[in-house]
């Protein structure tokens, strides 16, 4: 669950270039194996222009993240409220994906069908070790003890004082890991070893379109538990209580986004 768990929260708000063109280490496949100089160089200012775009939504992401935590901490904040942050989120990413899309389907037609293949090849192993650094990272901090979200299991606990009450978060808080879960491993399956679509150079934009669509499905089902969890901790603690669980709350998810 850990590295599932980190996926699902790090792509809703996390930085990093990878959904670029969804082909990890893609930058060093192209120096490596595309074979004409002036080829070369125009695929690298189109990635160039890409990271440009990257680096600028990156930035609004981080304001958007604290945003979030901002409205979060309120107990005055509503369902709607953080629903209508999240669908703004969204059109933000929205906007971005297509210009991104545009640039990928752009770069590939200048890399020849062989070259993509040794580009995809390389990618393959570039995710491989992506994840396996992940995994060993989160493996060391489950050896020592260290889980998402414990800390917040135990400042409900703590902080609220009937154990029904306690009873009722702990399981609205496995609800929504376990959700985590799924939609990780889901978000995690978007990469060049384990989607047919996303090895074809020759891929389509409403083909592109549709990854990108299928990946903000999944984070909108995210969106959901979070402000689920946001009600259910509001509804179920008294001002003090709900001020010490969200705040570590906050502090966890700022752990596991980035």
């Amino acid at each position: 669950m850990l590295i599932a768990t980190i996926t699902a929260l790090a792509i809703l708000f996390g930085g990093g270039t990878f959904e670029t063109f969804f082909v990890d280490d893609l930058k060093k496949g192209v120096k490596e194996y595309v074979v004409e100089d002036q080829r070369k160089d125009e695929i690298l200012d189109g990635l160039k222009r890409s990271k440009k775009m990257i680096k600028s939504f990156n930035k609004k992401r981080k304001t958007q993240f604290k945003e979030f935590k901002k409205l979060n901490s309120s107990r005055a904040t509503g369902s709607d409220e953080l629903t209508g942050f999240f669908e703004k989120s969204m059109t933000t990413r929205g906007e971005y994906q297509h210009l991104l899309i545009d640039e990928r389907l752009t770069v590939s037609a200048k890399i020849t069908p062989d070259e993509w293949a040794a580009i995809i090849e390389h990618s393959g192993h570039a995710t491989d070790k992506r994840m396996q650094k992940a995994q060993k990272k989160l493996d060391k901090a489950e050896a020592r003890g260290k889980l998402p979200f414990d800390k917040t299991r135990e400042t409900i606990t703590e902080a609220v004082a009937d154990t029904d009450r306690q009873q009722l978060l702990q399981g609205r808080l496995d609800a929504m890991l376990r959700s985590f879960e799924k939609l990780g491993s889901e978000l995690s399956a978007v990469n060049v070893n384990e989607s047919a679509l996303l090895v074809d150079r020759d891929i389509s934009r409403d083909q592109m379109l549709r990854v990108a669509e299928q990946m903000n499905e999944v984070r909108l089902a995210v969106f959901r538990h979070l402000v689920d969890f946001h009600m259910a901790v509001k509804e179920n603690t008294d001002a003090a209580e709900w001020d010490k669980v969200m705040k570590q709350f906050n502090k966890d998810v700022s752990l596991t986004a980035h």
